[in-house]
């Protein structure tokens, strides 16, 4: 009898939380939105700490929503015309930090488009990609989404009122797929744009009585 506190702790903090009909469980909810340009240095967005004067914490939950904006850009430098699809991948990583100062992976959010038809006359003598030898092909997404009911080793954190840390990374691949007999026609390419990350940060606690 004496064990059983020990291993159900665990299960409540990893498991999703599901209140009883108690007027006592509460939430707060804490929303943030950060940019996120691809392929550069993480970014650190951290959360306040929980207010043990509120209640007992009893679990946490990090909703993330990820909506991007890119641009991939193609010039045809070359002299016949080039025709292909333009595609993209994003891979979006969410690190949590742990009470001894490292961080640890939470969650990872991949997206990627379906290849559009592109279609190049031969180069105009203009870099402008635009015109009949450049396309500026716009990708956007909104679609990946995740729900996730922190750890034993983050819940411990929170009821230590330490602050809350994630780190972010976006890492991106564009890709040109020519079609056969064209694929060593030259073309001039850029990609460009970001990602929004939304975060709804919701501490779950039993008030005071």
């Amino acid at each position: 009898m004496i064990l059983a506190p020990m291993l159900i702790a665990p299960m409540i903090a990893s498991a999703p939380f599901r209140s009883p009909v108690d007027d006592s469980i509460n939430r707060i909810t804490i929303k943030k939105s950060v940019e996120v340009v691809p392929n550069s240095e993480p970014t650190i967005v951290v959360f306040p700490p929980f207010d043990p004067m509120r209640g007992t914490l009893l679990a946490i939950e990090v909703r993330t929503t990820m909506s991007g904006n890119f641009n991939f850009k193609l010039e045809n430098t070359g002299t016949t015309p080039l025709t292909g699809r333009a595609s993209y991948q994003n891979q979006l990583r969410i690190d949590h930090r742990v009470p001894q100062g490292d961080y640890v992976e939470m969650n990872r959010i991949e997206a990627k488009s379906k290849g559009r038809e592109v279609i190049l006359t031969p180069y105009d003598n203009v870099t402008d990609y635009d015109g009949k030898s450049g396309r500026t092909v716009n990708f956007r997404t909104n679609e990946a989404n995740t729900t996730k009911t922190e750890i034993h080793a983050v819940l411990q954190r929170a009821k230590a009122g330490q602050p809350f840390a994630v780190r972010i990374r976006l890492d991106t691949q564009n890709k040109w797929t020519g079609y056969i007999g064209v694929e060593t026609v030259p073309a001039q390419k850029k990609f460009d744009g970001s990602s929004f990350v939304h975060f709804a940060f919701v501490y779950v606690y039993q008030r005071r009585s």
